[in-house]
């Protein structure tokens, strides 16, 4: 394997690492928001509901786009090698350091 393979693979282990992570927490939020939406509701305060909604529709949109990204790394995971023999060319660039905060 060449260092560009083992380079996007590391990369990719360290973004489902910290999708996993991110995963979790809007999973919580999630279920805190469609609990207290379904509280409001109980207690007849729509309006309050209504706002909650708009915050729930937000979290539920990210965690799609989490989704996404999955797929995305998984997509690419497939397409290394031909990826890699279309990279032989390229003028060396800079390494990129994906898990550094």
């Amino acid at each position: 394997n060449s260092k560009f393979y083992n380079r996007c693979k590391h990369a990719f282990k360290c973004i489902r690492t910290r999708l996993v992570v991110i995963r979790r927490k809007k999973q919580a939020m999630i279920g805190f928001l469609k609990k207290d939406v379904a509280d409001l509701l109980a207690n007849g305060l729509d309006i309050h509901a209504f706002g909650r909604m708009d915050a729930l529709i937000m979290e539920m949109n990210h965690a799609s786009c989490y989704d996404m990204i999955e797929q995305y790394c998984d997509f690419l995971g497939k397409q290394l090698n031909s990826l890699q023999k279309q990279r032989t060319g390229i003028a060396p660039r800079k390494p990129w350091r994906p898990c550094q905060l």
